[in-house]
């Protein structure tokens, strides 16, 4: 069997999103290697502050910790992890074979971390019957997380299987609409535009919550310009790591680079709103087909002082706009 690298094996502790952006801060030199020994590794990334990166290891876990705010808030690996870990890879820090050294522990824990359950699956006019390892509940897990290779292998050969079991989607409601929503301040803080899917009762428009689709669900939506959105969507905001499974989609996304008609298609939906800015409220959006506000920046005197100040405006024809007035510039 292929050995896999060590990156190739942590994979899939992290989601989509999180590994994307984490390339993105290796490839910008965000990442500060400040220690390194053997099993275990800290650094500093800059993101929106600096944040407190370590990874841990033995034969049979890896164990992670940030002082990001969604590490703490979450509890699931972050991307200032995944660009430390792509960092160390690249200076030679991290295991060679970080499976090969766990048989023997993997061994005496699964009959502890799993009980065996029968389960029947109809294939045709046939019945076959397959073993499934439920794992034992545990409780809450303590930080720094820690995160089995084992466990996670387990997981992938489970998954083999069980997809062909996946219960059959539901039928979308009809009184249920998709809201896209952007938000003002994650897009400010990263650069890129967060656009969270939302979805509300038709006679509760201000009642907008997170979106819960299943990818098999996206072409029963009543809307074709939503099949069409979230299918495109799904996969520019995945980034160029883009892998097709059953299963509910990503409802946060994030876009890098000039999408403008992404954004006018979804305000042609009617159903597009805004978070954030100053009011810190949900406000529509509408699409404006008029000329582009272009930006004018000009050196002015200060005052009666010796000294000059660089201002910025927007403009459009004869209408002006301080450059800070916009909630969000995209």
């Amino acid at each position: 069997m292929e050995t896999l690298t060590p990156i190739q094996q942590l994979k899939n502790d992290f989601a989509r999103p999180a590994r994307h952006k984490g390339e993105d801060y290796y490839r910008r030199n965000l990442v500060q290697i400040v220690d390194s020994e053997p099993g275990h590794i800290r650094a500093r990334v800059q993101g929106t502050a600096l944040y407190d990166v370590s990874v841990g290891w033995d034969d049979v876990e890896y164990q992670y910790h940030c002082s990001c705010p969604y590490f703490l808030d979450e509890g699931e690996p972050c991307k200032h992890l995944w660009a430390t870990l792509l960092a160390a890879d690249a200076k030679g820090l991290l295991p060679e074979d970080a499976e090969g050294a766990e048989d023997d522990a993997d061994d005496a824990d699964a009959e502890e971390e799993f009980v065996p359950e029968v389960r029947t699956l109809k294939l045709g006019n046939r019945e076959v019957q397959f073993v499934q390892f439920r794992e034992k509940h545990h409780g809450a897990q303590a930080k720094p997380q820690r995160h089995a290779v084992w466990r996670r292998r387990l997981t992938e050969m489970r998954s083999n299987w069980t997809w062909r079991n996946e219960p059959v989607a539901s039928v979308w409601p009809a009184n249920k609409q998709i809201v896209y929503v952007i938000e003002a301040e994650a897009s400010k803080e990263e650069g890129e535009l967060a656009i969270q899917l939302g979805s509300r009762l038709a006679n509760k428009p201000g009642d907008i919550k997170r979106l819960r689709l299943r990818s098999d669900q996206i072409h029963q939506l009543p809307e074709a310009i939503d099949r069409d959105l979230i299918g495109i969507l799904v996969g520019v905001g995945n980034g160029d790591d883009f892998e097709y499974e059953i299963g509910e989609i990503d409802a946060r996304l994030w876009l890098r680079g000039a999408h403008h008609d992404l954004i006018r298609r979804m305000c042609q939906t009617g159903r597009c709103v805004l978070r954030g800015g100053d009011s810190g409220k949900v406000q529509p959006i509408q699409w404006d087909d008029g000329e582009p506000w272009r930006l004018h920046l000009a050196v002015l005197p200060d005052g009666s002082k010796q000294v000059y100040r660089l201002e910025g405006t927007l403009r459009r024809g004869d209408e002006r706009i301080g450059i800070t007035d916009p909630a969000l510039i995209v």
